[in-house]
């Protein structure tokens, strides 16, 4: 199998949940960052490694930044993204996710970076009612389960699958719903801080997750292997419920839980959008987010078992460490 010689990677989304990860783990590999910020970024999570690191303030939208601050790399890892389930973000969710790839991808290509590492989402494969087992090979389809940031992140690897034709070496990760202990207000920690807040009451439906430390290491590992494909990462697919009695027993609750109706959480879903009419905060809760609740798509690798060498984490340990994190439970 192809390997890389990489010493020096460029990476976007540093200050991310997964972006941090990968950051801790490739310093204590002994590997060489410069990592690419935008002006007055919240750094909380590398603040310990940050003045180890080669810093540039910047973003996605300007290529020669880019491409001159990667001149120096080997390789590039792209984290920065905008996830968002709100409908007024359409636009930037589009102009962050897919013309900030198509950025970093050009960026690449002037560099002559040997290898970039993209971070997709399994919501980047589609979803359609009548599949039920997702793999690397899925077919992308337009339909109603496709939100705007699912369609934005397929749209976005076709930019990096672009680069591939035009002679970089690509891998992309597939990454499902990130477990991990970072800012409460932020990404997929967001729905830890729910659960805690409301613990006795589940929604029906299913949830993909992942922990963020199988992610980093699989991004560390890709940086270095030839794979020119995706790469699903997903520990399990379980039911709330069973993801609601994980995360009750890590924090010591006891008592009796109830499922909540889809009309339920319809209702509140309105009471958000009420909230985020005066306060502007990112809901948890949409139209869109509720319908995929209430469908099970599983995702499966073809791949990730032949490339890494270790197991991905089980749910129950990934929640466990991730609120000892959090909250010192």
């Amino acid at each position: 199998m192809k390997q890389y010689a990489v010493v020096k990677i460029f990476l976007t989304g540093a200050n991310g949940l997964v972006g941090s990860f990968v950051l801790k783990q490739l310093i204590s590999e002994g590997h060489e960052a410069i990592l690419l910020l935008r002006p007055h970024a919240n750094t909380e999570a590398i603040s310990e490694i940050l003045p180890s690191c080669e810093t540039v303030q910047g973003d996605l939208f300007d290529i020669g930044l880019l491409a001159k601050a990667m001149e120096t790399c080997d390789a590039v890892v792209h984290c920065a993204g905008k996830v968002s389930f709100d409908p007024r973000k359409t636009a930037e969710i589009y102009e962050t996710n897919v013309q900030g790839t198509a950025n970093v991808v050009n960026a690449c290509l002037l560099a002559g970076i040997k290898k970039l590492v993209h971070v997709s989402s399994i919501a980047a494969l589609g979803r359609k009612d009548n599949a039920t087992v997702i793999d690397e090979k899925a077919k992308w389809e337009d339909g109603a389960l496709n939100s705007p940031y699912a369609k934005s992140k397929y749209l976005a690897e076709l930019e990096v699958f672009r680069g591939a034709e035009e002679g970089l070496d690509i891998s992309i990760v597939n990454p499902s719903i990130v477990i991990g202990p970072g800012d409460e207000h932020r990404s997929s920690t967001k729905l830890l801080a729910w659960v805690k807040k409301m613990p006795w009451f589940y929604p029906k439906g299913y949830v993909n997750i992942v922990d963020v430390r199988d992610v980093a290491n699989s991004i560390c590992q890709l940086l270095i292997l030839w794979h020119p494909n995706r790469l699903i990462l997903n520990s399990s697919t379980i039911s709330y419920k069973d993801f609601y009695s994980i995360l009750c027993q890590a924090l010591g609750f006891k008592g009796k839980m109830y499922c909540l109706p889809t009309f339920l959480l319809r209702c509140i879903a309105f009471l958000h959008s009420i909230k985020r009419f005066f306060t502007g905060g990112e809901p948890l809760l949409t139209r869109e987010s509720i319908k995929l609740i209430n469908k099970k798509h599983e995702y499966k690798s073809l791949y990730y078992n032949t490339l890494m060498e270790k197991k991905l984490t089980p749910p129950e340990e990934s929640i466990s460490w991730a609120l000892k994190k959090m909250y010192n439970k």
